[in-house]
């Protein structure tokens, strides 16, 4: 089951994926991306004092929640999901000159992150 960049446009995501899991056969996986808003970007125009929506990426004006990366793995946890992998990740040409600071800093430089998760006890 994929759930691509929906998670943060619902009121309660927790309820979902609990939902979702209980659909998962037995080797099943539910992927998930979601946009990382501990991004530096997004960090810098905080510490500026700007909280600015726009019509897509992070701060897209129809997102209703927000995840760090850290927040998102709990999410997965409550729902009773397994996480096999996490993987930071930037879409955007530029942002790729970002790779290596990726892997070293993930919850700074990566724009979104996708988790790989399954039933709990399933091998």
């Amino acid at each position: 089951i994929i759930c691509a960049d929906i998670l943060e446009h619902l009121i309660n995501p927790d309820s979902v994926l609990r939902d979702i899991s209980k659909l998962l056969g037995k080797n099943g996986r539910v992927i998930i991306s979601l946009p990382n808003i501990a991004f530096i970007q997004i960090r810098l125009e905080l510490l500026f004092g700007r909280w600015k929506y726009k019509k897509y990426g992070i701060m897209d004006s129809t997102h209703l929640r927000f995840f760090s990366i850290k927040s998102g793995c709990s999410m997965v946890k409550k729902a009773t999901l397994n996480i096999d992998k996490v993987i930071p990740y930037n879409q955007f040409g530029i942002l790729k000159l970002l790779r290596v600071l990726i892997y070293l800093m993930p919850s700074l430089f990566a724009y979104q992150f996708i988790i790989i998760s399954k039933k709990s006890g399933c091998v």
